[in-house]
């Protein structure tokens, strides 16, 4: 049993860079995941990316 299993591991990692002037602000983050199980043949991974923004209406 001892050869069969063995130490289980998480890993998440993150970046994000975000910007904000008197028009809008912006916002890009990417995530990136990953699972190994105890057990063999057990893994799980993913990305993900966002892109986000908006925009201030003009004064009068």
């Amino acid at each position: 049993m001892k050869k069969f299993l063995q130490n289980g591991l998480l890993s998440t990692n993150n970046i994000a860079i975000s910007s904000k002037t008197e028009r809008g602000d912006i916002r890009l983050s990417a995530s990136q995941l990953f699972q190994r199980g105890t057990t063999p043949n057990t893994k799980l991974g993913g990305t993900n990316i966002n892109l986000t923004g908006g925009s201030m209406p003009e004064a009068n």
